[in-house]
């Protein structure tokens, strides 16, 4: 991989350094009220995604698609089978038969720029920053805007050929058509490698190249690869049925419910998936709002050091033990907005868990206290 690198330093004063901390304080409190915000309404989606998971368990009606029975329509049932679908999926390089979806990804050998940069505080407040910038070639199957490079001479091209997801229209799902909302969420694709020849690309291993040198590629060099889904291909899917024979969401006071996975899977398994992919995407939002808040907080009090920075070891010395109390109450603080969200939204949930957690906190004692007594 091709790479080069260049250093900037520039110097900061003392005065300039306090101003411009004082001046993060406003960006500080923006990124705490905003942790709140994440925080607060990432356990409200989380309290609604399960009631409709419960909503699901006690309406759905399981079926089969091989016959449907119109006493159904505009009723959540939950059915599995196999897509089905006639049609050819051609993006004017391929054409796949049969196919529900044809992925193309488009990627260009481009320059990347990759900044790491590192500050000294010195003796009496200013500060010395060196920044490391690094360019490196790389496959990237998005635009790399060169223009707000700091080297100014490494330049990336337009893209001339875009990505493109194509999907079948017509088909079936059993004796239901097939819908929009059934391959807009089909993600289980597989390579497609049988590339038909093309004489202004060259074919390596499941990649067409428009390159003089797939080796040794230069900047502005363009790879594609495909992955599709065939026909015949099963799902679960749990959703309204309608008179016109096709599964859509179906509005309920919480939301929309709709479901599908890849594979054949009872409605106890679709549930089930369902609130696990809830759960991952609620924890992601909880350590997002967590670090929100860090960030948030450890602006707000950094002026402190920064005052202190006349003398190196000071600014250090506060930097770390600031650092250390903000990690500690930003872990509290979200761990209370979090137990609030839950009284408001789930409030049985949050009782229980109380009373579970005075329970431990009193067996911790008691078995303290006979520590004690037995010593």
């Amino acid at each position: 991989m091709s790479e080069n690198s260049y250093t900037e330093i520039t110097k900061n004063s003392y005065g300039n350094n306090i101003k411009n901390s004082f001046g993060g304080i406003i960006f500080g409190v923006v990124l705490f009220v905003l942790s709140v915000v994440v925080l607060w309404f990432n356990e409200g989606n989380l309290a609604k995604q399960n009631q409709i998971a419960s909503y699901v368990n006690k309406n759905a009606i399981p079926v089969q698609n091989t016959s449907i029975d119109i006493n159904n329509d505009n009723k959540l049932i939950s059915v599995s089978g196999n897509l089905v679908t006639d049609e050819d999926l051609s993006d004017g390089l391929i054409t796949v038969p049969k196919a529900l979806v044809l992925d193309r990804t488009v990627e260009m050998y481009q320059w990347v720029e990759y900044e790491d940069s590192d500050t000294d505080t010195n003796m009496g407040g200013s500060t010395t920053t060196k920044t490391t910038y690094t360019y490196k070639k790389e496959w990237s199957d998005r635009p790399v805007d060169s223009s707000s490079f700091y080297k100014k001479s490494y330049v990336n091209p337009s893209f001339t050929l875009k990505s493109e997801r194509l999907e079948a229209k017509k088909g079936s799902f059993g004796e239901f058509k097939l819908s929009n909302y059934q391959t807009s969420r089909l993600n289980n694709l597989t390579e497609y490698s049988n590339l038909p020849y093309n004489r202004n690309y060259t074919i390596s291993g499941s990649y067409y190249y428009k390159s003089n040198n797939i080796e040794s590629p230069s900047i502005g060099d363009i790879r594609i690869s495909y992955k599709y889904m065939p026909s015949d291909s099963p799902i679960s899917v749990i959703g309204m049925q309608r008179a016109d024979k096709t599964i859509t969401p179906m509005t309920i006071k919480q939301g929309n419910v709709y479901m599908q996975y890849d594979g054949i899977l009872t409605q106890d398994e679709i549930v089930e998936k369902f609130k696990k992919g809830n759960l991952v995407i609620t924890n992601i939002f909880r350590v997002i709002g967590f670090f929100l808040m860090f960030f948030g907080l450890n602006l707000i009090l950094k002026p402190i050091g920064t005052l202190l920075s006349f003398i190196p070891i000071f600014e250090k010395i506060v930097s770390f033990l600031t650092g250390g109390l903000v990690f500690l109450i930003s872990l509290v603080l979200s761990l209370i907005i979090i137990a609030v969200a839950w009284l408001c939204y789930r409030p049985v949930a949050a009782i229980c868990l109380l009373a579970a957690a005075i329970a431990v906190g009193v067996l911790i004692r008691n078995k303290i206290s006979k520590t004690h007594i037995n010593s």
